[in-house]
């Protein structure tokens, strides 16, 4: 849990959180800040890649802020697809011996 005075970066937070994961959409990621005044939400696009090939400068967060990091369903469904052709293989080669 973070002290309400403690301030962070994205990736101290991504780090706290233990990382992306491997169908992450890094070029899509988004810091989700409510505006004080207006109560509005505000996305602001993050290049999570950039930031942690150090091209990009890694963003303070303000209290309250989310860090909103998308999966891509190209990433996942490849995924899926190369562990069912590995099990099918394993099965084979288990069946044949």
């Amino acid at each position: 849990m973070l002290r309400s005075n403690e301030n962070i970066t994205v990736l101290q937070a991504l780090a706290l959180a233990e990382g992306l994961t491997r169908t992450s959409m890094k070029s899509q990621a988004r810091i989700i800040r409510t505006d004080q005044n207006t109560n509005k939400r505000i996305e602001i696009p993050v290049d999570l890649g950039k930031i942690l090939a150090s091209k990009a400068p890694d963003p303070l967060l303000q209290p309250k802020d989310i860090i909103f990091v998308p999966d891509s369903s190209v990433k996942s469904a490849f995924y899926r697809g190369a562990d069912a052709v590995v099990s099918t293989a394993t099965g084979v080669a288990i069946y044949r011996w």
